[in-house]
């Protein structure tokens, strides 16, 4: 009974009484006798058993090397019978043993199968054995290739055991060409550069002149989509990776693989993105590649790339709505790594848009789904985002702290270390380490200059350095900069505005007007709307400036209210230091014994009215014509000026034109 009781815990639901015989060595008498017996103690139950917990027992006491053979019969009569490949594999499994060859395919099968009922445990144990059953040789090359690629579904830190091997099977020509893009933009991920540079190597050379050439149509498609991917990655590659011949390039457009063309034609559409003039070509490829391929395992990161790509050139209205598609289709699929790289490119466009908060909460998310080891040099791009999220919502301790985070190894000699490099510098620049964010930002340009990619699309480094130099006292410097941007070339709004903005800065008073006014009308028509917030800001002070306080509040006071949208506190403040979070004049403070903690002596002190008032009268209008101009009554224009000479601390009307235009109330609203 003890056997027979071992027996059907390990066939479970699934068992007959000819399947029960055959895997006991038992006659059918015997074994219906048996379970007749089980039944009447009250162990079984319509033939399985009544607690889960007993079927445990019962297997917990035979000994290990008894469970791992009836396992390994169970798997042998259940494939006999016909049973599925996922039935047949929980028991090979589970064996523990060393299969035979027919055990492979159908662990591979099974695999897939579990995948489909998002049993992705079950898929990497499947493959996990199936790969420890088979030969070493091609087959077994591409049973690794795609257990890496499962297993990236958990996390890529999960897959990064399988690469060092399968690394040196690919130099032995054991990796099928379907495999070779996939495999190298892991190894790429995962910051192994040179590793994957030589595999490619290695490959091109087992493959001969002759394949790459437009000989072997699938080895020369893969070959080129592999350079492109890692030259698209790290531009320094350019240097090490083989010439393809012409053939190879054409074979890109083939109906090969479909992971050798979706990374060939990702790879393409972000080089197109960094082009400038090429920003139409982007936008089209992109949304080619987003539209051709469905999200899968070989296809998530060119599907991100083509995100990326539709960021770069501004198209932010697009990215966000495939972005936010393809975060749907994640989450009805369970897999976390693919949700937390689609988070990553969603806080990357919240970003761009000025949603300082949404960047920070997404960019939070992808790292508690994949932490920070698994990211390799992805983590660039994540740390990106969130480094700038949280220095431009004055977060600053949490910025520095993301600082510290250890770096992958080969990060700069990526685009992702050109992002990273850049939001370190400006966390330096809005925490007062100004020359160490002109060190960034100067190292930006030398990368970008070495690499022959010297684009703002890529790293707006001038403009950054000129920021810096301003912070450092030197006008000059910042505008030459600026000016030498300009030259080159600034298509995208964000950058144009921004650089009109620092041209201002360092231009003289009364031409400050014009320049300032463009680049309000420039990022209007964009979605970066923290810098037109900077930008309306700037153009506020030049009027107040000038003596149009009423302008000028009005301006400010817009940009405060465009800041405040974006969690921009740092921002906000600067704008309006005494401004309460509704957007009113905060009262001023009053001591102790009754007085004003300040002399409430400039114009912040007037409401919007009284300084229309303060204005007129200072000009020399009488109380009546002050009147007809604002379209009041005498009486109210009488108990305006009453206000006025109170906060402003004079006693008669031909006082005001000297307050109103003291120097040390510009900059104040």
């Amino acid at each position: 009974m003890a056997a027979i009781a071992r027996g059907v815990a390990v066939l479970g639901d699934g068992r007959s009484p000819r399947s029960l015989s055959g895997l006991l060595d038992l006659n059918a008498g015997t074994v219906e006798q048996g379970v007749q017996d089980l039944h009447e103690c009250g162990i079984l139950e319509h033939g399985r058993f009544r607690d889960e917990v007993a079927r445990t027992a019962v297997l917990d006491a035979a000994p290990a090397a008894l469970r791992h053979d009836l396992h390994a019969r169970a798997a042998r009569l259940l494939h006999a019978d016909g049973a599925s490949a996922l039935d047949v594999a929980r028991h090979l499994v589970r064996a523990r043993q060393d299969g035979e060859p027919w055990t492979v395919p159908v662990l591979r099968e099974a695999a897939e199968y579990a995948l489909v009922q998002k049993e992705t445990d079950v898929a990497l144990r499947c493959l996990e054995h199936a790969h420890h059953v088979c030969e070493p040789g091609p087959t077994r090359t591409a049973l690794k290739a795609r257990l890496v690629s499962v297993a990236w579904r958990v996390g890529p830190a999960v897959a990064e055991g399988y690469l060092p091997s399968l690394t040196e099977e690919a130099e032995k020509g054991w990796l099928a060409p379907r495999d070779i893009a996939p495999i190298t933009s892991y190894l790429a991920w995962s910051g192994r550069l040179d590793a994957a540079a030589d595999a490619i190597t290695a490959l091109n050379r087992t493959a001969g002149p002759g394949a790459t050439d437009g000989g072997d149509p699938a080895m020369s498609a893969a070959l080129s989509a592999s350079v492109q991917w890692l030259t698209m990655l790290s531009p320094p590659l350019r240097d090490r990776l083989p010439t393809l011949g012409a053939g190879a390039a054409k074979t890109t457009g083939s109906p090969h693989d479909v992971a050798d063309l979706a990374h060939a034609h990702a790879a393409a559409t972000l080089s197109a993105a960094f082009t400038e003039g090429r920003a139409d070509q982007a936008v089209i490829e992109a949304e080619r590649v987003l539209q051709r391929y469905h999200l899968g395992d070989n296809t998530l990161q060119p599907l991100v790339i083509a995100l990326y790509a539709l960021v770069v050139v501004d198209r932010l209205d697009l990215a966000l709505s495939w972005c936010e598609r393809l975060l749907g289709e994640c989450s009805s699929r369970s897999v976390p790594a693919w949700q937390a790289m689609l988070s990553a490119v969603r806080a990357e466009i919240a970003l761009r848009q000025g949603d300082l908060q949404v960047a920070a909460h997404q960019a939070r998310s992808a790292l508690a789904q994949i932490p920070a080891p698994g990211w390799g040099v992805g983590l660039g791009l994540l740390l990106s985002a969130l480094i700038q999220a949280e220095t431009g919502m004055g977060h600053h301790d949490e910025a520095m702290a993301l600082l510290e985070q250890p770096l992958p190894d080969g990060l700069f000699r990526t685009v992702p270390g050109m992002y990273y490099l850049r939001a370190r510098g400006r966390c330096h620049l809005a925490t007062g380490r100004y020359h160490a964010a002109l060190g960034d930002f100067q190292a930006c340009g030398e990368l970008a200059e070495s690499w022959r990619m010297d684009t703002p699309l890529l790293a707006p480094w001038r403009l950054d350095a000129a920021e810096a130099w301003l912070a450092l006292g030197n006008p000059a410097q910042a505008r030459s900069l600026a000016e030498e941007q300009l030259r080159r070339g600034a298509g995208e709004a964000r950058l144009r505005g921004a650089l009109l903005v620092v041209l201002a800065r360092t231009d003289q008073l009364r031409r400050r007007l014009p320049r300032l006014k463009e680049a309000v009308e420039v990022l209007e028509g964009g979605d970066d709307r923290i810098q037109l917030a900077i930008a309306l800001g700037e153009l506020g002070r030049a009027y107040r400036a000038l003596g149009d306080f009423n302008r000028g509040r009005v301006f400010v006071r817009k940009a405060w209210h465009v800041a405040k949208t974006c969690g921009a506190e740092p921002l906000c403040r600067e704008l309006m230091p005494r401004q309460g979070d509704s957007g009113e004049l905060a009262p001023t403070p009053v001591q102790p014994g009754g007085g004003d903690a300040e002399p409430q002596r400039d114009v912040e002190a007037l409401t919007e009215a009284e300084v229309r008032v303060a204005l007129l009268a200072a000009h020399g209008n009488t109380n009546r014509e002050i009147a007809s101009k604002l379209f009041v009554t005498v009486s109210t224009v009488e108990q305006h000026l009453t206000r006025i000479y109170r906060k402003l601390n004079v006693k008669r009307r031909r006082d005001l034109p000297a307050k109103l235009s003291d120097s040390s109330l510009t900059g104040t609203v």
